[in-house]
């Protein structure tokens, strides 16, 4: 699974300034393309008003939520009937946990990983840069590739 080499990265567009840009949810179960995820709050679930709709029976019409605070992120499960997982573990309703870059949230069949640009850059202590669609493109193929089991040009996958 891989993104298509078009110039724009799921409204990634070359030389984008990192603050438009916060973070992503990279797809690897359930066929979703990426999703930027914009504002201080991004409402997933199976209604249409969501930011983030999930095409399946087994996510709420109103499922979780990703909330920015003080530059990170928390995932919240707003009470939602069948639950959502971080990293293989049911998140408690109403208390929203810190997300890292490279997370894995499940909503029903639905399995996401979380990009965090913005952690990347505190990480290599960079105050402010713009984004490079090659860079952003490879660095999110490299995660899929990584919890996948791909290794680059096999094809294959060690799970699933």
């Amino acid at each position: 699974m891989t993104w298509d080499d078009s110039e724009t990265l799921n409204g990634i567009t070359p030389d984008q300034p990192l603050n438009d840009v916060h973070a992503q949810l990279l797809c690897v179960q359930g066929g979703l393309p990426p999703f930027t995820i914009k504002g201080d709050e991004f409402r997933i679930g199976r209604h249409s008003e969501n930011d983030l709709r999930l095409p399946s029976g087994s996510a709420s019409r109103r499922h979780a939520r990703l909330v920015r605070r003080g530059g990170k992120y928390a995932l919240e499960d707003v009470g939602s009937s069948n639950g959502t997982l971080l990293n293989g573990r049911a998140l408690t309703s109403g208390q929203p946990e810190m997300l890292s870059h490279n997370d894995r949230i499940q909503i029903a069949e639905f399995v996401f990983l979380f990009a965090d640009w913005g952690e990347i850059a505190r990480s290599r202590n960079l105050p402010s840069f713009t984004i490079d669609s090659a860079e952003v493109k490879e660095e999110a193929d490299q995660l899929i590739r990584d919890y996948l089991g791909i290794q680059p040009g096999d094809g294959s996958s060690d799970s699933e």
